[in-house]
């Protein structure tokens, strides 16, 4: 079978991953999984409905609160994949362009060195000397490691420490046009990351968790993680396609 220079570079720069998405496909996947919120949302909100009857073997059934809870849980869960995922296919997004645009080192800005430098500091010495045969490459695809950046504390302020990270100053215009917007969102993404954790470690049941939050909220944490995300996908498809990565446009 033939391999393609760009599939080669791939291989070479994730072998640990069998591909790497593009910004197209990170927004492919967005949509995909939106749609699976959607449609959990859209059952919650009829489960919720106290008009609503389910019947088994023409018997009526009643849904317990506890279940509902257990499901209102269950869409924090949801929300915060969501929002973890597709951070992390941005920042992979950024450096497989990197990589199909073949920079060097040299070439990218002193932010984003930094950054990389940053990341090599768990890569082991060992494993390290076995990915590098070109120096000025694959040190950047060594230096790619988007799950250091998060453990589990996203949130919008967080998402932007981020961006600073890699020299992107994110500013989520379409947010920015309303003056209480920006603020509610990052109420409401902070409480999905803190409700999360909370389910995560064990803080809270999902019953404690659902029974503190009301549809109305959640749905409200639902249309934030979503207009935000959508915001964040913009703002990085514009910086790769104006290589904001690179020396010349620091």
């Amino acid at each position: 079978m033939l391999v393609s220079e760009e599939d080669n570079l791939i291989c070479q720069s994730e072998s640990h991953r069998a591909t790497v998405k593009s910004i197209q496909d990170t927004k492919l996947y967005f949509g995909e999984r939106v749609e699976e919120i959607d449609e959990f949302f859209k059952y919650l909100e009829i489960l919720s409905d106290r008009k609503t009857k389910i019947s088994q073997n023409d018997q009526k059934v009643y849904l317990e609160r506890d279940f509902l809870a257990i499901l209102k849980s269950n869409g924090i869960l949801l929300l915060y994949n969501l929002i973890e995922s597709t951070v992390r296919f941005l920042i992979e997004n950024i450096f497989h362009d990197i990589a199909i645009k073949r920079c060097h080192f040299d070439d990218l800005n002193s932010t984003f060195k930094q950054a990389v430098f940053k990341n090599l500091k768990d890569v082991s010495p060992e494993n390290s000397a076995q990915k590098i045969s070109q120096v000025s490459f694959d040190i950047i695809q060594l230096g790619r490691n988007p799950q250091k950046d998060y453990s589990g504390n996203l949130d919008i302020r967080k998402i932007k420490d981020i961006g600073r990270k890699y020299g992107i100053e994110l500013r989520f215009p379409p947010l920015e046009s309303n003056q209480r917007v920006p603020y509610e969102f990052d109420e409401n993404i902070l409480m999905v990351k803190k409700r999360r954790n909370d389910l995560s470690h064990g803080n809270l049941t999902f019953i404690e968790c659902g029974k503190d939050i009301s549809l109305e909220e959640l749905i409200k944490y639902k249309k934030s993680t979503e207009f935000s995300l959508n915001s964040l996908l913009g703002e990085i498809k514009n910086y790769i396609c104006e290589q904001g990565y690179l020396k010349e446009n620091e």
